[in-house]
């Protein structure tokens, strides 16, 4: 059992940092710095050439991130061009898959093979703290637990996350793979670059025999400087042993409503920083309007379709 743990605790790190790749929440604006509902607006947004680069880059990082509308947020606009930085939740999931990696399932075998658990408190490596319970049922496969962070940093220039994570899942010891794995988290913050956001929800995970990975994010996402609360619902993020990456799943932007999100062309992704280096991401509004990232080597460009059926930079 102890090498399936550890299986087990390498396939949470693959699917903590999938996960990120998408994730938002939404909501109004008012004074709470609670993320567990949405009071936006709820219509199919209309796009256009004034909100089609602040709804679909938006869309993308899962959260309306810019301080002022318009801006184009986590990725950013360069000089004569754009640079794509990860976006705000994958970066969330990266310091979780880090401290995943930090796990020592050994305390959690023994001869109580149905209830072994074991508590350790770990140092970031940046700061902050982790604690963790694990719980083993070593007859069946089942695990479970909760993370506990404090100003917790793990990664390099990454954010700071405070919170409580719940997780499970069941290990498939005849197979030596995850049948089912799920993370579940009420207002957890995250602090970067001196923004602060808050987040409520689930992510589900699945591996399928050819190793392409799924994940299912619904969440919402407070940016506690505005108090805009933005709503990921049914993100799936489908990633292939080729690091192909499919999204696919309807983000609500608290100001214009809702927009879905396909993949006409799979986005490659780079295998060290999980950006983007090649495919396009489209955003469907209503009244035949959409919009579409182009993402490339250096960065990607938007462009929106305000009804007549071309595509044209959006300002």
């Amino acid at each position: 059992m102890m090498h399936g743990l550890r299986i087990i605790l390498t396939a949470v790190v693959t699917a903590t940092c999938l996960a990120a790749c998408g994730g938002g929440g939404s909501g109004s604006s008012g004074g709470s710095t609670s993320s567990g509902s949405y009071s936006g607006a709820t219509n199919q947004a209309t796009l256009s050439t004034a909100n089609a680069r602040a709804v679909s880059v938006d869309a993308y990082n899962g959260a309306q991130a810019s301080a002022t509308l318009g801006s184009v947020g986590v990725v950013t606009a360069g000089n004569g061009g754009a640079t794509t930085d990860a976006p705000l939740v994958q970066v969330v999931a990266d310091t979780l898959a880090a401290s995943v990696q930090r796990l020592d399932p050994k305390g959690a075998t023994g001869p109580a093979a149905t209830g072994a658990s074991v508590q350790v408190s770990i140092p970031g490596t940046y700061g902050g703290t982790l604690s963790y319970v694990l719980n083993v049922n070593e007859t069946n496969g089942s695990f479970s637990g909760t993370f506990t962070y404090t100003n917790f940093q793990e990664v390099q220039n990454g954010p700071f996350i405070s919170g409580v994570v719940t997780f499970s899942g069941v290990y498939d010891q005849t197979s030596g793979k995850f049948s089912s794995f799920s993370l579940s988290f009420t207002d957890f913050a995250a602090t970067e670059s001196g923004k602060t956001f808050t987040m409520s929800g689930t992510i589900s995970w699945s591996l399928s025999s050819t190793g392409t990975r799924a994940v299912t994010a619904n969440l919402f996402l407070r940016n506690n400087t505005t108090g805009a609360i933005s709503w990921v619902k049914d993100y799936t993020f489908t990633l292939t042993a080729q690091w192909a990456l499919t999204i696919t799943g309807r983000y609500y932007d608290p100001v214009y409503g809702y927009v879905d999100i396909s993949t006409p062309v799979p986005l490659q992704v780079s295998s060290l920083s999980g950006q983007p280096t090649s495919g396009v991401l489209l955003f469907t509004g209503a009244s035949g309007t959409s919009a579409r990232i182009t993402f490339n080597a250096t960065g990607y460009t938007v462009e929106v379709d305000t009804g007549t059926g071309t595509f044209v930079t959006a300002p």
